[in-house]
């Protein structure tokens, strides 16, 4: 990851020792905050939204803001990914309340009018996606000047069900160099969280971006 750019690790403390992987030790979370990657938001137990209401989302995520507040107090969740990529409508407002985007598994270059509560984002995962189509992902990209996100978990030779090799992680970073994409977790002018009303904005950038979530 040392080439990787900045990029975005929504984090909980409900993955040590579920499904695939093991998770990710507060040491980790901290060295990767240290070294200018962001740490963005899930709830606080992995919990769907479509399974919690106002509240108990309100709930899980101050729990996780004061945990890792407590870790670092400079760690800023600004961002939320919706755990297992389910989106919520009716969790929408409360989320544009608190976050400056929440990110979904639709796949997709957000580009145009797109719903800040409800990002498109592709699979970097060995068995969704392969060199082709990440070059055609970011073909999309610079033709559209749209924003492109991809996620993924683990990163090994062997990777889980949900990860990708080290040599697909290169193929993006190469095919983004190659589109002469601008790597950046969030575009600045699509404001900070609670700004206006409205949860969309215009993505005109004059190159596309790409930030790769990592949860």
């Amino acid at each position: 990851m040392a080439d990787a750019g900045r990029s975005t690790f929504p984090a909980d403390l409900s993955a040590n020792g579920r499904g695939h992987w093991a998770g990710i030790s507060t040491d980790g979370i901290l060295e990767l905050h240290r070294s200018g990657h962001e740490i963005a938001c899930h709830t606080f137990s992995h919990k769907r939204a479509l399974e919690l209401d106002a509240a108990a989302m309100a709930a899980e995520v101050e729990t996780n803001r004061r945990y890792f507040c407590a870790l670092d107090p400079s760690i800023k969740l600004e961002n939320f990914a919706y755990p297992y990529g389910q989106g919520s409508v009716s969790r929408k407002a409360l989320l544009g309340s608190l976050f400056r985007s929440s990110r979904a598994i639709l796949p997709g270059v957000n580009h145009g009018t797109v719903d800040l509560q409800f990002l498109r984002a592709s699979p970097l995962i060995d068995r969704y996606i392969d060199r082709a189509g990440i070059e055609r992902a970011f073909d999309e990209a610079a033709a559209t000047g749209g924003w492109l996100i991809f996620y993924g978990h683990d990163v090994v030779e062997k990777p889980s069900p949900y990860g990708c090799t080290p040599r697909m992680l290169r193929d993006a970073l190469e095919a983004a160099r190659g589109a002469k994409c601008r790597s950046s977790a969030w575009p600045k002018r699509c404001g900070a969280p609670g700004r206006s009303r409205s949860h969309s904005r215009k993505i005109r950038n004059r190159s596309s971006g790409t930030v790769a979530n990592l949860e």
